[in-house]
């Protein structure tokens, strides 16, 4: 698959009980729903899901304002998770700035006609407010190599035998080596990769594999026994056992031909582990703030984040450390510096 078909519930035409409407272009559908006005602490949107039986990751758009500490039950297909309004964005009434979400269930079964409900409670002046409910597909994706961005390489559309009725290979095109490039665009999640080729017994190619910045790499040396784009010569290979991924993270295929073994690739797969238990808020760790600075300085500086930065005015190798604080979770590491 080179999609998911997320099912989307808005929270305004679920079943309510106490919850109040409210029109908001910021929201999805132009409205959500709160408990402001009410006259009820509390309050429930109940739906049916009438989406095709499998495995979902459910997921609470809503808002998340700085004036209290609502908190939410969400029960699906009798599953009942909790948390909290806790984020405290910036705004005391829904706007674009503290509108988030929360993935209250990571991994759930249902069946076409399941039941879920959502029952928010406000605290002090953060009302529950909650725009939508979503189901994403947890299953793995597969891209056909003929599908993505080609460079270099072209697609021989001739053969039954590959997924998808085509491979691409460097045959014939003028160039020793090619790139496929694309965007991941499944649930965040634990993933393996592996990729579909043809390892034939003409040649000894080369491939690259990089998906969100790592990198494998291998060669077609099986020597399966045939010289050219055969089911005995179709093979897979596991590039990245578990590797964290989110929705926009790129990959590429990168292939190099040798003698007549023209690197020919049918497809890749994102073979889902697990999903990501929740969307984690962006943790930043000021440089000069690390516990062990060893002979790094700090400096002023109007440019950097807070206003400072650490330098090294000698050549010798220097390690800072700190202690990781946040939650447990898979999160992608970037670093800010100056590249003089």
């Amino acid at each position: 698959m080179n999609g998911f078909d997320t099912i989307l519930f808005e929270a305004e035409d679920l079943t309510l009980t106490n919850y109040l409407v409210e029109s908001n272009i910021i929201s999805s559908g132009d409205a959500h729903i709160s408990l402001a006005g009410s006259g009820f602490n509390s309050g429930t949107a109940a739906g049916v899901f009438d989406g095709e039986a499998g495995i979902y990751q459910v997921n609470i758009v809503y808002y998340d304002e700085s004036d209290g500490v609502a908190s939410a039950e969400v029960t699906v297909a009798g599953d009942v998770q909790n948390f909290d309004f806790d984020k405290n964005l910036t705004g005391d009434a829904p706007t674009v700035d503290n509108l988030t979400s929360y993935v209250s269930h990571s991994v759930v079964e249902l069946q076409t006609g399941d039941t879920f409900e959502i029952e928010g409670e406000l605290n002090v002046g953060e009302f529950a407010r909650i725009d939508s409910i979503e189901f994403v597909p947890l299953q793995d994706i597969r891209y056909e190599a003929e599908t993505l961005q080609l460079t270099g390489y072209q697609t021989e559309v001739t053969n039954s035998i590959a997924s998808g009725g085509a491979q691409i290979s460097l045959s014939n095109t003028g160039f020793t080596s090619g790139v496929a490039t694309g965007t991941f665009n499944g649930p965040a999640g634990t993933y393996q990769v592996e990729v579909g080729f043809y390892d034939e017994n003409d040649g000894v190619s080369s491939a690259t594999v990089t998906v969100a910045g790592q990198s494998r790499s291998f060669l077609f040396d099986e020597d399966l026994p045939a010289n050219a784009a055969v089911p005995e010569a179709l093979t897979s290979r596991v590039t990245h056992s578990v590797i964290g991924l989110k929705p926009g993270d790129t990959f590429e295929i990168a292939g190099e031909s040798n003698f007549g073994e023209f690197a020919r690739f049918d497809y890749i797969d994102f073979n889902l582990v697990e999903a990501t238990l929740q969307p984690q808020t962006t943790l930043r760790y000021e440089a000069e703030e690390f516990e062990q600075l060893g002979s790094y300085v700090v400096d002023l500086n109007s440019n950097s984040s807070a206003g400072e930065h650490i330098s090294l005015y000698n050549s010798n190798p220097q390690t800072i450390s700190d202690v990781f604080d946040g939650e447990t979770g898979i999160y992608q590491v970037k670093i800010g510096y100056y590249d003089e």
